[in-house]
């Protein structure tokens, strides 16, 4: 992965962390360490997201198909 790309990895992170927080919700420990994986790369965002669905218990997203 590019120096560009992880950076634009980690602003995406920040800016969805603070989202959360004005909305006065704290990423749980679970979110914080799948989103740090995105961040270096060992997973897709989307990969990050059916983990955190399915560890809260919540259906997949379709996706239309």
């Amino acid at each position: 992965m590019s120096v560009d790309e992880r950076a634009k990895r980690e602003e995406c992170v920040r800016a969805a962390i603070a989202s959360a927080r004005i909305e006065g919700r704290e990423p749980s420990p679970f979110t914080l360490a799948l989103l740090e994986r995105y961040v270096t790369g060992e997973m897709t965002i989307d990969e990050a997201m059916k983990d955190v669905l399915r560890e809260y218990g919540l259906p997949a997203a379709s996706t239309g198909e």
